[in-house]
């Protein structure tokens, strides 16, 4: 019955935090509000929650205060966006008209034209309002036009708001482990079933006791717990999870993955110069204000930046580089000299905006002639060397060498041109196509950024690699950068030359590995399989291997099977687009891995999502949320001032005052205990602008030390869950002796001693599913799984300890009872007080002390026994509870027997005996067969 009162108990909490939680999520939506719309060849007025895919809208400055209720396509005007209730991305964003996309272009909502489309769930920072001169259609409020694709939860809020919303319903650890779990508990409910059958002749009034005894009630709420217990402690570090089905999976990681600009290098970007300007040497750098006028244009104007009220608003380093040039942007995105200008203002008429599979960018600008009247039109490209290359007429001889050396040192290289296109009319400025434009450009040199490491990258990583972690780089910067960032953050092996796949050049005619300073040169192909096994396995353990976007499409085509051996062996994979990054983290799965991928939650969206666990990373400070005793500690200490004077001395005031304020802030600190407690409550469900839709877990913080946070939860929440399945396991195939051999003898518990036995247990349960992880991450690794020899193995011993134990108390008990003259047990009659009852209840509930005392799995995942206070205090008093009724004191009030003095000694014994024995049983096993190795990469 009490068992009954409980899981009601448990299932209403539920419902109500659900429903709890369920109106906050309503809540979260965009609410209706007044919107002009195109219908019927009129404009009119209509509440949002009206519209639908197809209708025309206007967005304008009175949507400004209000989320944009569903995803929108611009197809007139341009806007500036806050997606940081989305992304989680404060940097807002500028969206530009689908008049550039060409008619042959397919359009894609997620990848190539991200910028023509307002999400719903953002807000309207600044929009600039279609040309008055155009003849096209125009909204009343003069907003720009927009075209309806999604509404309701097919919207990008949407989609994340039902993320939220089942994860809020789908809190758990495994379930396919645990239906086969349950169904090998379920085998031994059938067996012991079985067995009352056949000697009982009582099937239909035990089969479904032993099934739900065994099976075991607590499972599900015990896993639940667990889960939830990770979910709060995540979200007191400024850790969300959208999905708390991968938390375990954190605990379980091979590869730790990283992109590199704005994850492990900061976001502050300082422009060193310019080089590879004219005969200077390859090495040589020129301050940019000392550039040629057609250098200082290309870094003033190609970039996507925007003018706000608030500022100019964009991507650190376009305003680094705008910055360096000397020159500033206003809101008529034109852009001119500070100081007295070397050239005319340029206006800013269209962009090619940057894509991470083109590699470059292109903007067209005009300026005006010396006689003020007529325009003439410029092309400001940049982008990486290689991209840049091809579109030159006539680059340097250095070319190579002059970015490369660079490279080296580490510092990311942009290459700058420029071309002229003379006069033109505006019709031909907007038919102006990017394949027109990027091409016969005039070199301008190259612009060399520095992106210092954030302070803890390399102490994150290097406990990352202490952990038995194979870490790897994924990023799009060039290879040599790459190379050099991996070196100091020791990505790759000390002292230990990194090869990068090249293709063919003056050093070898075929795709080959060359060291970074060209001192080594490895062929990379061989024909014969065998050869070529050979040949990796030795380069892999001589050199470490950094493998480029190129050189993976050219392996996909020429040799699959020495990229499916590369793909995980590569510790850099560089110059890769973002598609690459998705289509290595599905490789590195279907070849078994468990995977991390810790990125920006806009160019890694891929490739976060194809990983088991999916780390976007927000680049702003936060402060990680205090625990309660903690912050209890700094109130009361906080009081302290206010009772002294300034010599330090005491007040010797009245007495009755004090205790006044004495009992003021014993209940300020009890009310602010009680809004934590409920904070922590409310604290496992996502709220937006917390969550990024890129990824399951989203760090609102600038340190990678986020990843570290949510490996030790993961292992710690993994752990816990093993352990719940050992514990329940062995008391389950305990109970199954006692409620069926037992049973037929005449055992029997009544209600009031199976109601304290609950009682005693229960906290005991509770408390591990709040076990916390140790502050630092061990190299040893947690069981991945609850099948493997270890657990079956000391499951399996463990319970024929305890078959002994019992089985030798049910002797002795059945030795002490009276003889009947028949051998009937009646098994529905009264619970009535024996000695073999007694024995048998006080033997259970120690050995369910035993297992959760033996198998708590403690360090090195999460704190010991004896540091888990709450664990150690109720186990405690349980086993005080066990010792004072097999005394014999308060037996009477739960109805059972005195035992006699010989009776006890043996009881005591051989409960010493089930401890020591269970206990010797796991840590030999844990030795034997407890390790987990690293998988070989």
């Amino acid at each position: 019955m009490l068992t009954l009162v409980m899981l009601c108990l448990f299932e209403a909490g539920l419902v109500q935090q659900q429903l709890k939680n369920m109106t906050e999520i309503r809540s979260m939506g965009a609410k209706p509000y007044n919107i002009y719309v195109y219908r019927q060849r009129k404009w009119s007025r209509v509440t949002s929650d009206l519209l639908v895919a197809g209708d025309i809208v206007s967005v304008s400055d009175s949507n400004q205060k209000f989320l944009i209720p569903c995803d929108l396509l611009l197809l007139r005007g341009t806007c500036i966006i806050d997606e940081s209730m989305l992304t989680g991305e404060s940097v807002p964003v500028s969206k530009e008209s689908c008049e550039s996309i060409r008619p042959d272009e397919q359009f894609t909502f997620d990848e190539g034209h991200k910028s023509q489309v307002i999400f719903g769930g953002t807000k309207v920072v600044q929009f600039n309002s279609p040309s008055k001169s155009s003849s096209h259609l125009k909204a009343p409020d003069n907003g720009c036009i927009c075209f309806v694709l999604r509404t309701g939860l097919s919207t990008s809020q949407g989609r994340l708001l039902k993320t939220i919303m089942y994860s809020v319903k789908t809190v758990t650890a495994n379930n396919l482990e645990t239906f086969l779990f349950i169904a090998f508990l379920l085998m031994f409910a059938i067996v012991a079933s079985a067995y009352v059958w056949i000697e009982g002749k009582l099937l239909n009034s035990i089969f479904w006791y032993n099934s739900v005894r065994l099976t075991g009630i607590e499972l599900p709420i015990e896993l639940s717990l667990a889960v939830n217990s990770s979910l709060i402690a995540l979200s007191k570090l400024l850790v969300y999870c959208t999905e708390p089905f991968r938390i375990p999976f954190a605990g379980k990681v091979d590869i730790c993955a990283f992109d590199k600009t704005g994850t492990l290098t900061e976001d502050t970007v300082v422009v060193e110069g310019v080089t590879g300007l004219n005969d200077l040497p390859a090495n040589k750098l020129v301050p940019v204000q000392r550039c040629p006028l057609s250098t200082i244009q290309v870094l003033a104007s190609c970039h996507s930046l925007m003018h706000t009220s608030n500022g100019i608003v964009g991507d650190p380093m376009e305003k680094a580089m705008l910055a360096a040039s000397g020159w500033v942007l206003n809101a008529e995105n034109n852009v001119f000299g500070r100081t007295t200008p070397r050239s005319p203002p340029l206006r800013i008429c269209q962009r090619f905006r940057f894509s991470s599979a083109l590699r470059r960018m292109s903007v067209v600008v005009s300026h005006s002639l010396p006689s003020g009247v007529e325009q003439t039109y410029l092309v400001c490209t940049k982008g990486s060397p290689e991209a840049l290359l091809p579109m030159l007429v006539d680059p340097p001889p250095d070319y190579d060498e002059a970015y490369l050396t660079m490279a080296r040192r580490g510092a990311r290289v942009l290459a700058l041109a420029q071309k002229s296109l003379g006069m033109l009319s505006h019709q031909q400025v907007r038919d102006l196509t990017r394949e027109e434009v990027e091409t016969e450009l005039t070199f301008c040199g190259f612009v060399l950024i520095s992106c210092p490491l954030k302070p803890d990258s390399k102490e994150v990583l290097r406990e990352l690699r202490g952990s038995s972690h194979h870490l790897a780089m994924i990023t799009g910067d060039n290879p040599l950068t790459a190379c050099h960032v991996s070196t100091v953050l020791e990505i790759v092996r000390p002292n230990t030359p990194v090869l990068v796949l090249t293709p063919p050049n003056a050093l070898m005619s075929s795709w080959h590995w060359q060291s970074v300073d060209d001192s080594v040169v490895r062929p990379a192909l061989i024909d014969d399989d065998r050869l070529q096994e050979k040949h990796l396995a030795q380069l892999t353990r001589e050199y470490d291997l950094c493998l480029t976007g190129e050189g993976i499409e050219a392996l996909r085509s020429t040799s699959p099977r020495l990229l499916h051996a590369l793909i995980p062996k590569a510790k850099i994979h560089a110059r890769v687009v973002p598609k690459q990054k998705e289509d290595i983290l599905v490789h590195l799965k279907r070849m078994g891995y468990v995977t991390l991928m810790c990125g920006d939650g806009t160019n890694d969206v891929g490739a976060l999502k194809q990983a088991h666990v999916g780390v976007a990373l927000l680049n702003e400070a936060g402060t990680p949320k205090l625990d309660s005793a903690t912050t209890a500690g700094a109130n009361q200490n906080s009081v302290v001032p206010a009772v002294t004077d300034r010599t330090g001395r005491s007040h010797q005031g009245n007495r009755h005052a004090s205790r006044g304020d004495d009992r003021q802030t014993a209940h300020a600190r009890l009310s602010a205990q009680l809004a934590a407690m409920d904070a922590e409550q409310d604290s496992t469900l996502v709220r937006l602008g917390d969550a990024s839709i890129a990824a399951p877990f989203t760090a609102k913080m600038s340190s990678p030390s986020g990843v570290c946070q949510i490996i030790k939860q993961g292992r710690c929440t993994l752990v816990t869950t093993l352990q719940m399945y050992k514990i329940l396991a062995i008391n389950a195939l305990a109970s199954a002796y006692s409620f069926s051999v037992l049973f037929l003898k005449g055992f029997k518990t009544s209600d009031a001693q199976a109601s304290i036995q609950a009682i005693l247990l229960s906290a005991s349960f509770l408390f591990i599913s709040r076990s916390k992880p140790l502050k630092t991450l061990s190299r040893e690794r947690p069981m991945p799984n609850i099948f493997n020899l270890y657990t079956l193995l000391t499951v399996t011993l463990q319970f024929l300890v305890h078959f002994s134990v019992l089985y030798t108390l049910t002797q002795e008990a059945e030795a002490r009872m009276p003889v009947k003259d028949d051998n009937f047990i009646d098994v529905h009659a009264e619970f009535e007080p024996s000695i073999l009852n007694t024995v048998v209840y006080l033997i259970s509930t120690s050995m369910q002390i035993t297992t959760i005392a033996v198998n708590y799995k403690g360090h090195p995942f999460m704190e010991s026994l004896l540091e888990n206070k709450p664990i150690v205090i109720s186990l405690s008093v349980a086993t005080g509870g066990v010792i004072l009724l097999a005394l014999g004191l308060f037996a009477e009030p739960l109805r059972l027997m005195r035992l006699d003095p010989q009776l006890q000694k043996v009881f005591f014994m051989a409960v010493a005996f089930d401890f020591i024995a269970s206990w010797l049983v796991d840590r030999i096993l844990v030795f034997l067969f407890g390790r987990v190795r690293v998988k070989s990469l």
